[in-house]
């Protein structure tokens, strides 16, 4: 019989079952066994001849990982049918908010026969929908029309629309040393979406599996599944401030939404939280009912974790932060929207797991 007591918990083997074992596969000087407890807890032994012996408590994740690198045929049978492999679907890199700042740049900056040119370029489809007889703001705007009838619209050549619009509008702002403000509109919604502009080329500025303009929609498709009509209030000022260049107000306005999307989430799935007051207390109670992950540092007793860390970060300095600029801003939202995502989804499958 081997039961160890470890940090308070008691880690039992003639209790638990042993789903798999093994060794290192060379020296035969480690070896190694994966448990998992009668309530559905995991935990591993790793033993070897120079006389460690380590017990660890293993999250569902790190269990099925370790599974998938070492007994592959059992991850199935305890955490249930994996979804099917399912085509890659190529995505917008740029948000709908970029592409329609670069179709006003188009019509800004391009006469009828040269934007004429542009769309015929693009497909015989494009420019017919863009009809040459109407004026550069009928034409335009039935560009973008033509775009939100299907996000993903490829041109003649197989590229992106949304992509040869961006490309094109950013060649354009590159030949005027000075910027136009549909032109600093551009720039800006390019900067949210994670990228810059240099010499004419556009630049990743963040990694693509952040995936910004796909979290802002899921974000806003979660806030309206859940009816949180005010924090999508707060969020869209919060745009709509950045989009005009005023940091301390859209700075503002992340915090409301932040602050308030944590005092919803304890709302919606602690039934004790109502009578809790203050913010701080809504945020103490999800992490004490165990919706922040003390194992990844989300939450801990001592107020050093990523949630509070994250709070201080989006107001260093009271309410009105003051002195602001772009790229402190656009890391705010940036930071503010990676958060949301995961936070709002991890409630949604929560509450669809209650359901």
């Amino acid at each position: 019989m081997t039961r160890q007591i470890i940090d308070g918990v008691a880690y039992d083997t003639d209790m638990s079952e042993l789903v798999c074992e093994g060794d290192d596969g060379h020296s035969l000087e480690t070896f190694w066994w994966l448990y998992r407890t009668a309530n559905g807890a995991w935990f591993s032994r790793i033993s070897d001849c120079n006389g460690r012996d380590d017990w660890r408590l293993l999250s569902d994740r790190q269990a099925r990982v370790w599974l998938e690198k070492d007994a592959n045929s059992l991850v199935e049978k305890y955490f249930g049918r994996m979804p099917d492999v399912q085509p890659i679907i190529e995505v917008n890199q740029f948000s709908r908010r970029a592409v329609y700042a670069a179709v006003k740049v188009l019509g800004e900056g391009h006469s009828h026969g040269t934007l004429t040119e542009v769309l015929l370029g693009w497909g015989p489809e494009v420019n017919s929908r863009c009809n040459p007889g109407n004026s550069m703001v009928h034409r335009t705007n039935a560009l973008m029309q033509f775009y939100d009838e299907d996000q993903g619209r490829k041109t003649f050549d197989g590229d992106l629309l949304s992509e040869e619009i961006v490309k094109e509008a950013v060649r354009l702002s590159a030949r005027r040393e000075e910027k136009s403000d549909l032109q600093s509109a551009l720039l800006r919604a390019l900067n949210l979406d994670g990228f810059s502009v240099r010499h004419g080329d556009i630049i990743r500025t963040l990694p693509g599996e952040l995936e910004l303009p796909e979290a802002e929609n899921e974000i806003t498709r979660l806030l309206r599944k859940h009816q949180f009509i005010t924090l999508q209030g707060h969020l869209d000022q919060a745009f709509r401030n950045h989009s005009t260049g005023d940091w301390a107000a859209a700075n503002s306005q992340l915090r409301c939404f932040c602050e308030g999307m944590f005092n919803e989430i304890a709302l919606k799935l602690a039934a004790d939280a109502t009578s809790l007051p203050r913010s701080e207390d809504k945020r103490a109670l999800l992490g004490k009912i165990g919706f922040f992950s003390t194992d990844l540092n989300e939450w801990s007793a001592d107020g050093k974790n990523f949630v509070n860390g994250l709070f201080k970060r989006l107001h260093p300095e009271g309410p009105h932060p003051g002195l602001s600029d772009e790229e402190d801003s656009t890391f705010r939202r940036h930071i503010v929207l990676i958060a949301a995502r995961l936070f709002l989804v991890r409630m949604d499958k929560t509450l669809s797991a209650r359901s």
